[in-house]
C-alpha cells in the first residue's frame, strides 16, 4: 500500500477480519475531496512520472483538488514526464477527456508545468486576447469548449480543445484606431490549426483513424450558413464534410459557441440548416460519384474509351451538374451530358495539341 500512488488508491479490505485497512487516511482524503500522494510525493513521482498526469486526471474525473505539497512536487518534477512514452500519455489524456470537466485537469497541467511538455501548442494561447465576441483568451476558450463537448465522445472533445489552437500564430491586430485595441482577427486559423493538430496527434501516437477524424473536424469547423445558400451549395457542403461526420461537426460547433462565454441557446440559423440538410437527404440526392446513375464502365463502353484520368474528369463534371439539378441523375441524361462534355474536350485538345484528351492525361 505504501508503494501506491495516491492515498485514495491505497485502501484495502481485510477479508479475514472484515475491516478496512486505511494506513494513509485515504478515506479522509475522499471525504475532503483531495488528491494526495502517499508519503514523499517526490519519491512517488520519481518512481513513475505518469502519476503526475494521473493526478490531473483524477482531479478532473472526481472534481477533487490536488494537495498543496503534491502539486508543488509535480511542479518541481514536471520535466520527468518527458521520460514517459507517448502511448501512456495518450491513454491518460483520452481518459481525461471522459471527465465531467476536462478543464480541471488541463488547468492543473498548466499550473504544474506539465502542459509545457505535453501540449506546448495549447499553452501558446494563454493570455492571447481575442475580440469582443469572446469572453476568454484563446487558451480558456479552447478548454471551456472542450468541457462543452459531449463527454462520451473523446474525438469531438479533442477537436474542441484544438479547434482554435492556431489562433496565436494567425493573430492579426486591428489597432489602427483606439477602439480596436483588443480587436483581433484570426484568418485561416482552421486550416493552420488542422496542420498543428496533425503534428500533435502524431507525436502522441494517436491512431490514423482518430487523427483523420479530428483533423477533419478542425478543418471544417468554421462553416458559415445563411438562408441564401442554394440547395446545390448545401449538397456541396455535405459532399465536403461527409454526411457521416455531421453529428460530430455540429457537436463541435455547439461546443465552440458555448465555450466563448457570451452565447447560450441554439441559434435559429443553426436549426434551419439542420432541417434543410434533413430535407435534402430525404430526397436521396447524389453527393458523391458513386451515387450517380452511371459509372466509369458505362462511359468507357459508350464512348469507346480506355481507363484513364479523363473518365474521372467526366464523372466529376457530371456530379457537379447533379449537385445543382438532382433530377438529371438518370442514366440516359447523364450519358448524353458525358458525351457532350467529352466531344467538346476532344475538339479542343485536337485543335490545341493534336491529340484527344485520353492521350494527354490530366491537365
Amino acid at each position: 500500500m505504501s508503494r501506491r500512488d495516491f492515498t485514495i488508491n491505497a485502501l484495502a479490505w481485510d477479508l479475514q477480519n472484515s475491516c478496512l485497512k486505511d494506513n494513509f487516511d485515504g478515506k479522509g482524503d475522499l471525504n475532503r475531496k483531495v488528491i494526495r500522494a502517499i508519503g514523499n510525493p517526490d519519491e512517488r513521482f520519481s518512481e513513475d512520472a505518469l502519476r503526475m498526469l494521473r493526478a490531473c486526471r483524477f482531479a478532473a474525473k472526481l472534481e477533487f483538488t490536488i494537495d498543496e505539497q503534491t502539486l508543488a512536487s509535480m511542479t518541481r518534477l514536471s520535466h520527468l514526464i518527458q521520460n514517459i512514452s507517448e502511448e501512456r500519455i495518450r491513454d491518460e489524456f483520452i481518459k481525461m477527456m471522459g471527465s465531467p470537466r476536462p478543464s480541471v485537469g488541463i488547468e492543473y497541467m498548466r499550473v504544474s508545468g506539465l502542459l509545457d511538455f505535453i501540449l506546448p501548442e495549447l499553452m501558446k494561447g494563454y493570455g492571447v486576447v481575442q475580440n469582443r465576441f469572446h469572453r476568454y483568451d484563446v487558451y480558456y476558450h479552447n478548454v471551456y469548449s472542450c468541457d462543452a463537448a459531449p463527454a462520451d465522445n473523446y474525438i469531438v472533445r479533442i477537436a474542441a480543445l484544438f479547434h482554435d489552437i492556431a489562433k496565436p500564430q494567425t493573430k492579426r491586430a486591428k489597432a489602427d484606431e483606439p477602439e480596436n485595441e483588443n480587436e483581433n482577427s484570426f484568418y485561416n486559423h482552421d486550416i493552420v490549426g488542422e496542420r498543428i493538430a496533425k503534428h500533435i496527434l502524431r507525436r502522441l501516437k494517436f491512431t490514423n483513424e482518430d487523427t483523420k477524424k479530428i483533423r477533419h473536424l478542425i478543418k471544417n469547423h468554421m462553416f458559415y450558413y445563411t438562408d441564401d445558400w442554394t440547395d446545390g451549395a448545401v449538397r456541396r457542403f455535405l459532399r465536403k464534410v461527409g454526411v457521416e461526420n455531421l453529428p460530430d461537426l455540429f457537436a463541435l460547433r455547439e461546443a465552440d459557441r458555448l465555450g466563448n462565454g457570451t452565447k447560450a441557446g441554439i441559434p435559429k440559423a443553426f436549426i434551419d440548416f439542420q432541417d434543410r440538410i434533413k430535407h435534402i437527404l430525404e430526397v436521396d440526392a447524389a453527393l458523391k460519384v458513386s451515387d450517380l446513375d452511371i459509372n466509369g464502365n458505362d462511359i468507357m463502353t459508350t464512348l469507346n474509351l480506355t481507363p484513364g484520368p479523363i473518365i474521372g474528369e467526366i464523372l466529376s463534371y457530371l456530379l457537379e451538374l447533379v449537385l445543382d439539378n438532382p433530377e438529371i441523375n438518370t442514366h440516359e441524361t447523364l450519358m448524353e451530358r458525358a458525351a457532350e462534355y467529352y466531344n467538346k474536350k476532344k475538339d479542343y485538345c485536337l485543335e490545341q495539341y493534336g491529340k484527344p484528351p485520353e492521350q494527354l492525361g490530366r491537365f
